[in-house]
This record gives C-alpha cells, structure tokens and sequence, in this order.
C-alpha cells in the first residue's frame, strides 16, 4: 500500500537525520522499484531540500547508480547493454518499439543479463529496480545514448508513437528550432493527459537554441507542469522566466496568473473562522493547476459544489459523491501517456481535500481516514487548503493507525497560517459514505452494492476497483493478476449485471448504493 511504503521511507531519512520530507515524496522514494534501506538513505543525501520537500520537480533517473555498477557493466554482453540501455531510455514500455530500436534478435531478451534487470508481460516490459536502469544510463557513453535515441526515435515512429519527438530531439539530429516546436507542442499533449511529470521534462529540455517566443512558450508550460505537480518553487521560477520582458503578452499575462496562484498557495487560503470560505479563497488559484482535460471537468464539479454550500446544501452530499466517484489519478510518470481521463497530482489533491473537509464536517471520520491516508502518500498536500491536511492528521490519529507520522512532515512544510478547525458541523442533507470511494487503497466495505450472490469474490473485487476509476492496468497490478484477467472478469460483470460498460457499470452502482449506518462520532481537531 502506499501509506505502508510513505511511512517505511519516511522513518528511514528520520532517523538519518533529513527533515521536511513531504509525505508524497516519501511515498514515490518507498514505491521504487527494488528500493532498499541504503537506497533511500542514499536518497537522502543525493535530493536537494526542495525536491524532498516536494517543492521541485523530482529527478529522471532517480540517482541511485553507483561506480561499481560500471564493473558490472563490463562483464554484460554487448548485445544485452544495448537491449538496456534502449529500455531505459525509451518513454514507451512497449516491446517491440525496444525491439525495433535496439535491432537484436528476440532471443537476446531471454539471457541472464536480460533477465536479471527487466521483467516482461503483455508485450510490455519494466525494470526489476529503479537502479538497474539508473546504471544503464549512467554507465552509457554520450555517444551511445544519442546513437539510440536516434533508433528510438525511428522506432517510435515507424509504430506512429507521439513521443518519436522526444528521442529525436534528445538524439539531436535535425534543425533545432523545429524539434523545439515539436517538444512544446508534444508537452501540451502530455499535460492534456494528466502526465504533468512528463510534460515538465519536455518542455525543460527546450534549450536556448530555440527561437524565444517558443522559449517562452516552453518557460510557460514549465510553469504550468509545475504547478500541477505542486512544486511550487519551480513553478515560481519557470512563471518569472515566462513573465520577462519581450515575450509574447498573452505569455506573460498567463504566466502573472500563474506567479498569482503559486503565492495564494505558499501563503494559503485568506484569514477567517470558516473553513469552507477560506477554501473558496483559494479555489480561485486552482485555475493555474488545470492541466488536463479530466482537470476541467473536476475544476467545473469543484466549483459547483462549493456554490452549492452556500445556496442549496442539501445537494452537496450528492454532488460530493458524484466528484469521488470521477477522480481518476494521474498516471505513472513512465511509461508516457497521451490519454486524457486522468488528473494532474494537484487538482486530485485539492480534490481529495474537498471531500476531507466535507466529511469531517459531516461527522463521517471514519470514512475520512483512509481518503486522508491514500492521499497523504501519493499527492502534493502540504499547501492545498492552506495546510487542511494537517488539521485532519490531528483529528483522525485515533482512530487511523499511522496517520499521525505524518504530522512532523506538515509542520515543517505546510504554509505558516494552516486551517484550524473544530469539527462541529451539521449538513443539511444526507452525508455520504460514496465519498470515501476516493481512496484508492483496497475495497472498500463502506458502500454494500446489490451484488452478493450474483459475482464471485474475484469479480466483486474487479467491480470495486471498477466503480472508483482505477483502469484495467492498475486493477490488475493490486490484484496480482494479468490486465487480460482483469478483462475477462470485467466482461462476466458486465454480462451479469447486464451492463454495456464502465460507465454504465459506475452508474448503476451509485445508484443502487446502500450506505451501511455507522455510528457518529465527534472528532475535534487539535
């Protein structure tokens, strides 16, 4: 579980003695690929104090390769170096684009030295541990990598890949300028699918030799990954470089917004008792966030709801339920995706805040908890609501085991001025249990749908997975089970409970929900 790796990470750089850690941060360090104790102590020597705060952008490899790894390089086939080194560069996971840049027989893939670093299932392929790939990359002579970003590039597009830009702007053939158009315009296509992380790293490869409104273009999308990632000193820098004199006006008007947002966040929400008006004063920032079309549509739900509150309360518990039910987590940093169903980290953030603050206000902690747990591990919450998570840490540590190991984190980093609230609230409508169908940590039993005894235990999990938006590939990676498995089992749910689809499916469960009465318990916040 994420929580389970934040936590494991963050006792680690406790006790050697490294601070102001942000609990998301921890979670990416503890969910490494083959991470160990000395890894993420090595960790905690090599990130700088904002890319552990969670303040700038994290690093691509992370950097964990060692001296002695080129030892172990000399004694691996030159065939298999190659097979590695096009795996750790490429943006696609895909076997064939690997197959079809490297050149080699498919029978290289079954060698020790193969096997010993890369694991493959469903045409796709992943390292067994983030060193494994770190190394093949810093192991690499200059000349090797840009020679197979030139085959990667070719591979990506013989197969009609987006990211062909990438790999052919990194091999650095070609005129300058116009792969630098072809970067920033990759990069929106990259944010527009949620995948913020790449799209940072996109647009900060456009170098001085581009023509400068694209410069500026790029400055400006850096700003806007940024921020979507919630590293706010980045997003500061790239939106005063964006703001400077002699770019475009539309540019700098846009990147002045951004600088505006990124300081409502730093400082958080304006003074006052209430906290939902305080969460209105800031939802105004969430603008500059927006990144993908999933955003959006979140940011539309977000803005109903909050309207909502004040005119028609009664409606917030559904609406409420409606917006846990669409989040949809940003993908994976790797490999890259073009999809646009996800959501950027700091709109789910923000999100998964709303729904916090509304059911420790509605008396639901219990329900809360594990939204505020999955949340902690996963998603840049130090400075959304102006600290809120910081409040709800307090007012759940009893009842949530390991929740309150978080709180050191919050007071180190958090705004000066967080919310502090009692829990004292009553809505005027039913409250709803949907809402913490948000957490992505396991099925919940809080909301019993009509299915027993028409789907097999199996299937019962796959629905529950299903109805709070997680995809086929995820499902599969929590179940231990093959992304065709997950399919197979989806198509019996569909047939038995005589759906068309996920979203009918999604539909129907909401519909038919019946929340299990849990007993009220009145939680204040410290």
């Amino acid at each position: 579980m994420p929580a389970q790796k934040a936590r494991w990470a963050l006792g680690i750089l406790r006790r050697r003695g490294v601070s102001a850690v942000a609990p998301h941060v921890a979670g990416r360090i503890g969910a490494i690929a083959g991470v160990t104790e000395v890894q993420v102590e090595l960790l905690g020597e090599r990130l700088t104090a904002g890319q552990l705060s969670g303040m700038r952008v994290l690093p691509d490899p992370w950097p964990l390769a060692e001296d002695e790894a080129r030892t172990a390089r000399s004694a691996t086939p030159h065939a298999a170096e190659r097979v590695l080194l096009g795996a750790a560069l490429s943006v696609s996971d895909r076997i064939d684009v690997l197959l079809s840049a490297t050149g080699i027989n498919a029978g290289v893939l079954t060698s020790v030295a193969i096997r010993a670093a890369l694991r493959f299932s469903q045409g796709r392929y992943e390292f067994v541990s983030e060193r494994a790939r770190s190394s093949a990359i810093a192991t690499a002579d200059p000349r090797e990598t840009d020679e197979m970003h030139h085959a990667l590039a070719l591979a990506h597009r013989r197969l009609g890949l987006a990211s062909a830009a990438w790999h052919a702007f990194r091999a650095g053939r070609g005129d300058a300028r116009r792969m630098s158009r072809d970067l920033v315009v990759l990069g929106e296509r990259l944010l527009g699918g949620g995948n913020a992380e790449a799209a940072y790293r996109v647009a900060q490869a456009v170098d001085d030799d581009a023509d400068p409104a694209v410069r500026a273009q790029a400055a400006l999308l850096r700003g806007r990954a940024a921020i979507a990632l919630g590293c706010l000193d980045d997003a500061r820098d790239d939106y005063t470089r964006a703001a400077g004199a002699g770019n475009p006006v539309e540019i700098r008007d846009a990147a002045l917004r951004g600088l505006a947002s990124v300081t409502a966040y730093v400082d958080g929400p304006p003074a006052g008792d209430d906290p939902f008006q305080r969460q209105d004063g800031q939802r105004r920032a969430l603008e500059a966030a927006v990144g993908s079309l999933a955003d959006r549509e979140v940011k539309s739900m977000i803005d109903a709801t909050s309207g909502a509150w004040w005119t028609t309360p009664e409606e917030v518990d559904a609406m409420l339920a409606g917006l846990a039910l669409s989040l949809v987590p940003a993908p994976p940093s790797r490999p890259w995706s073009l999809g646009t169903g996800s959501l950027t980290p700091l709109v789910e953030a923000y999100a998964r805040g709303v729904l916090i603050l509304f059911l420790l206000h509605a008396d639901r902690p219990r329900e809360a908890a594990p939204v505020l747990l999955d949340a902690l591990a996963r998603l840049p919450l130090t400075h959304v609501l102006g600290g809120v998570a910081h409040s709800a840490i307090g007012a759940l540590a009893r009842i949530q085991p390991g929740i309150d190991e978080f709180r050191a984190s919050f007071e180190e980093i958090c705004p000066d001025a967080p919310v502090r609230y009692e829990i004292d609230r009553n809505l005027v409508g039913e409250t709803t249990a949907a809402a913490s169908q948000g957490a992505s940590v396991g099925p919940s039993r809080t909301v019993a749908i009509r299915t027993a005894g028409v789907l097999t235990s199996r299937e019962t999990d796959v629905f529950e997975h299903v109805i709070r938006g997680l995809r086929n590939r995820d499902i599969g990676a929590r179940m231990s089970i093959s992304e065709r498995t997950v399919e197979v089992h989806l198509t019996s749910i569909f047939r038995k409970l005589k759906v068309e689809g996920r979203s009918e499916l999604i539909a129907k469960a909401f519909a038919q929900q019946e929340v299990v009465d849990a007993v009220p318990q009145q939680v204040h916040a410290s």
